[in-house]
């Protein structure tokens, strides 16, 4: 959304986080739509609404579509959205035989909130994985300098000396909690979108739920009792999530950065941020950045409450703004992980040994 960050050479470097800017590609999109796409086709063939044949042949005209994207990209202020010239485009390509047997019984928002759950899949895996790699990162400082002391700070003015130990915990802390939390969202944010034009699953004629359970299985989704178009707290709590960690990750940032004043001299990184015009200062750039990235994403947290206020049976004001705020509040969380990991991992010295 903001090329100074997302394009601009001189600047990308601190935010973009390349495995996640990579789920949300125009080709991984393309993947996740013809996902789909297959999808739908392969269960009308279960449910024998189509022929076997006929569904093996469409299969195969999706596995090879190659669209003309930049007639989808036109579309778009005709259209609002990419998937009627998709899916206009994928049935040319099918031919007349087959086309028929394409996009049975879904709506575009159907096929894109089904791709935007596959991307954020994937990214969980992504944020999990770190989040483990995060904890077991401090587990190492802890048996290095655990047992150093440090001043306990209440309102930044000292108080008692504490074990360095004691404040990594509570850095700690949070994080086994986020991995245990994540647990429970994915089962409330992994699910399907399959719903039809308003929502209502009338395809097929009483088979609709069980179309929609068989389309989330192939899918390695979870299904829902209703089609979710208009109910996006599962997104909503998602953002909230994705806050809190880089919240916590802000935090670990900030106390770093203090930690590592001049005078005060409780922390040493194998790397330092250098200055142009002061030789003598070595900056504490990353634990700088996390707290900059927490504050990122709690900006962006209330346009996804805004966002839970899609009219009626479908939105595309709200479900627009959905698009412009998820997608980077995921990339910021990714890429504050791997930062956080990097500046832990990056620690010589912590506190002093006790006298």
């Amino acid at each position: 959304m903001n090329p100074y960050l997302t394009k601009n050479k001189f600047i990308k470097g601190f935010f973009l986080d390349q495995a996640v800017t990579n789920l949300f590609s125009t080709e991984m999109t393309l993947e996740y739509y013809k996902k789909y796409e297959l999808a739908l086709t392969e269960i009308a063939e279960r449910l024998s609404l189509i022929d076997a044949n006929l569904a093996l042949e469409t299969c195969d005209a999706i596995k090879t579509f190659q669209p003309d994207l930049q007639k989808i990209e036109d579309s778009l202020l005709v259209d609002g959205l990419a998937i009627p010239e998709f899916v206009r485009q994928l049935k040319r390509h099918a031919g007349d035989r087959l086309k028929d047997c394409i996009h049975l019984g879904a709506t575009s928002q159907d096929i894109m909130d089904t791709a935007l759950v596959l991307a954020i899949k994937d990214a969980n895996n992504i944020i999990e994985g770190r989040l483990n790699s995060l904890c077991c990162v401090l587990d190492s400082v802890i048996t290095s300098f655990g047992e150093n002391v440090i001043d306990g700070r209440t309102r930044m003015q000292k108080a008692l000396l504490i074990q360095a130990k004691d404040r990594i915990i509570t850095w700690k802390m949070p994080l086994i909690g986020y991995l245990n939390r994540l647990v429970e969202i994915r089962l409330n944010l992994e699910v399907a979108q399959v719903g039809g034009p308003v929502g209502t699953r009338q395809f097929p004629p009483n088979l609709g739920e069980k179309f929609a359970s068989e389309v989330a299985n192939s899918l390695g989704l979870s299904g829902t009792q209703k089609a979710w178009h208009t109910m996006r707290s599962n997104l909503a709590e998602y953002a909230n999530f994705l806050a809190l960690i880089t919240g916590s990750l802000g935090k670990i940032g900030l106390d770093l950065s203090l930690m590592s004043q001049q005078g005060v001299d409780e922390v040493t990184f194998m790397f330092g941020g250098s200055s142009s015009a002061m030789a003598h200062k070595k900056n504490p750039v990353l634990p700088e950045v996390l707290t900059s990235l927490a504050d990122f994403n709690a900006v962006q947290l209330p346009g996804m409450h805004l966002a839970m206020l899609h009219e009626q049976e479908r939105s595309g004001r709200a479900w627009t703004l959905e698009w412009m705020i998820l997608p980077g509040m995921i990339n910021t969380t990714a890429r504050a992980l791997s930062i956080a990991l990097t500046t832990l991992g990056g620690i010589s010295h912590l506190g002093k040994e006790r006298p």
